[in-house]
């Protein structure tokens, strides 16, 4: 079928002076970025100028679900004072959750649909499936081929391990996985080649205005349990604690990682640089919501950090509420492995700083290991992921988030030295 290009009308004279005198028309950034490549940036100034007249003459402050009002300060919305010309920016923290990761792409979506970029030069941390999604929006995957990509997504093919129990409890035993894992890390893989990415030295990060250090001007920052030294670890910022070139590594590689979950698939094994090998598992052991791994003390934000959490928030006090069947080894070991998860960051999430910038997807009602996950599951979860980023953003204000939680940084003395 033949494709008919649509070419949008230039706005006439008249609709600029209704404009100017007070009418309450309205541009939006999509409208504004199209005006700008199409009419050259002296009509768009012109065309920015009198949309901004005439919201001051009505005092205009519509929001649609979709689009906050272009009234609001760049600071509240995310931006730095510094790039108000550009759309508002966060990094973005995103839980695992095994099949739940829909969840986090319903998030991603919403906020793209609010006018907010996702990826560089903001950065995005992630657990097993925070992992996952997170590698392919730092890979820089548009989000409307994520959104396909992860809605059609069979995760039953996944379960590569055999569909004999005996033959499973070997492979247990042996391999300390019920699955290979290997489908998992082609599919990854596959993604992320399609997007011209394979190794971390493909996303560092060039922002000439970011003061981090070399070893953390990476996109993407992926979470991992090394259970061979016992301690967290954040790839690709502590290759150089196993003696390696992190830019030499693959993303692949440290994504499936993070995603072994225990028992379900069988752990990786990185290679030091003196030859000896340590055991990494799902990064979910640990911490499955770093939420604070991109905090800084020494100096404001340019943006916002936001976390998108796959579970609704949980009032403080009351009776603890049990959510784990607790039935034979196999749901006596994914129980551990689930308290172990949430243990340390179930720790923080009372505190009001860190509520106040998470988005909570509703997903409870979904087994992280339901791989038999039918289509309009995947939609329920998909959903509950914009609606969460819609309530939050609804509400969100960053300078009164500075404001609450945030201790002014000490400026140096005239004539000290400045790191």
């Amino acid at each position: 079928m033949a494709v008919r290009k649509i070419t949008p009308a230039v706005p006439s004279v008249n609709y600029l002076h209704r404009l100017s005198r007070g009418g309450r028309d309205d541009l939006r950034p999509a409208t504004q970025d199209h005006l700008a490549k199409s009419f050259g940036r002296a009509n768009r100034r012109m065309i920015l100028r009198a949309s901004l007249i005439g919201r001051r003459r009505t005092g205009s402050r519509r929001e649609s679900r979709f689009s906050r009002s272009r009234g609001e300060t760049a600071w509240n919305e995310g931006r730095s004072m510094d790039s108000a010309a550009g759309p508002p920016r966060a990094d973005l923290v995103l839980e695992g959750g095994g099949v739940k990761g829909i969840a986090l792409v319903g998030a991603i979506a919403e906020m793209e649909a609010r006018g907010y970029r996702p990826g560089a030069p903001a950065r995005v941390a992630g657990t097993s499936a925070g992992a996952i999604v997170g590698s392919l929006l730092a890979a820089g995957m548009p989000v409307p081929d994520m959104v396909r990509v992860m809605r059609e997504l069979d995760y039953r093919p996944f379960q590569d391990g055999s569909r004999f129990a005996l033959v499973r409890g070997v492979s247990l035993l042996a391999t300390l996985g019920l699955h290979r894992g290997d489908v998992l890390h082609r599919w990854i893989a596959a993604r992320l080649k399609e997007c011209g990415v394979e190794t971390f030295g493909q996303l560092k990060l060039h922002d000439p205005d970011s003061a981090l250090p070399p070893r953390h001007a990476y996109k993407l920052v992926v979470v991992v349990s090394d259970v061979s030294s016992g301690r967290m670890v954040y790839l690709p910022w502590e290759y150089e604690r196993y003696g390696l070139n992190a830019d030499d590594q693959s993303v692949a590689d440290a994504v499936r990682a993070s995603a072994s979950i225990p028992v379900f698939f069988r752990p990786c094994r990185i290679c030091r640089g003196d030859g000896k090998k340590c055991v990494l598992v799902d990064g979910g052991m640990l911490s499955n919501y770093p939420i604070t791994i991109f905090d800084r003390e020494d100096r404001e934000p340019r943006w916002p950090t936001f976390g998108v959490k796959l579970s609704a928030r949980t009032p403080p006090g009351g009776l603890f509420q049990p959510w784990h069947g607790v039935r034979g080894p196999i749901g006596y070991g994914r129980a551990l492995v689930s308290t172990m998860a949430e243990a340390h960051d179930r720790a923080r999430m009372d505190e009001p700083s860190i509520v106040a910038r998470t988005m909570f997807a509703r997903t409870d009602d979904v087994l992280a290991t339901d791989f038999d996950l039918g289509a309009a599951a995947r939609d329920r979860l998909y959903v509950a992921g914009r609606d969460a980023a819609a309530r939050f953003l609804d509400h969100w204000d960053h300078r009164d988030y500075l404001a609450r939680y945030r201790m002014p940084v000490p400026r140096p003395r005239s004539g000290a030295a400045v790191d």
